[in-house]
């Protein structure tokens, strides 16, 4: 079987989150998600995230057609992901996929031994330019 694996924070679901996924899962026959906890969000967002805590978000990932394993995680080292290089040592898969806002050179140089794929977002569409509508929008 070919293994797509990807990570993130999918605090809050929007389409460019499931347009993502659904192509990642088109590469291969099995996709797993590691999914960062609150605390790693806290970390790389802001105290003020996440919106939606860990719980809910496992809870919503558990209806995702597309979704085949949910990897529950706390990355160590933000700067380094060395946690997520050891899932991908475990997992072995066929692509490692971010979103086209990722650069392969700097994925590259984290995690020399993964095959990248970078899948083109929607434009304009992500959790923080939700969250700053909502906000302006009070």
């Amino acid at each position: 079987e070919n293994l797509i694996l990807t990570s993130g924070c999918f605090d809050i679901i929007h389409i460019g989150h499931i347009h993502n996924l659904k192509q990642a899962k088109l590469l291969g026959d099995k996709l797993f998600v590691c999914l960062s906890n609150d605390n790693q969000i806290k970390k790389l967002k802001g105290t003020n995230r996440p919106i939606n805590n860990y719980n809910d978000r496992i809870e919503l990932f558990k209806t995702i057609q597309y979704v085949d394993y949910i990897i529950l995680y706390d990355e160590e080292d933000i700067e380094n992901e060395r946690t997520l290089d050891k899932i991908m040592k475990i997992v072995e898969p066929l692509y490692w996929v971010k979103g086209s806002d990722y650069n392969k050179d700097d994925i590259t140089k984290k995690h020399p031994i993964v095959n990248i794929k970078l899948i083109d977002n929607i434009p304009d569409i992500s959790t923080t330019n939700i969250i700053r509508n909502i906000t302006d929008n009070k």
